[in-house]
């Protein structure tokens, strides 16, 4: 989803954090370069993107079971939130 579909789906706070966050970014140096990491990292963040999408669909199961604490509105959908590199490759 690009930034202006996902923007008519968010509250106005929301709207306005990203709105900074993507000013912030335009600013930022990228200190990563995916090209230069070891084999050691790239089968750790392997594993971490592994945990990660298991979290993920643990969170969409908890929300088709009905989620035991979930508020009606918490159940219509679930939010994750993950960073990566501008080029996508820091968590490949």
């Amino acid at each position: 989803m690009s930034e202006c579909e996902s923007n008519e789906y968010m509250p106005g706070a929301e709207r306005a954090e990203l709105r900074g966050l993507l000013e912030a970014r335009e600013a930022f140096e990228e200190q990563y370069d995916p090209l230069t990491f070891t084999e050691e990292h790239l089968e750790f963040k392997a594993m971490h993107n592994d945990a990660f999408i298991q979290l993920a669909r643990y969170c969409e199961r908890e929300k088709d079971n009905g989620g035991a604490r979930a508020t009606p509105k918490e159940k219509d959908a679930i939010n994750v939130f993950f960073l990566d590199g501008p080029d996508g490759g820091t968590a490949s």
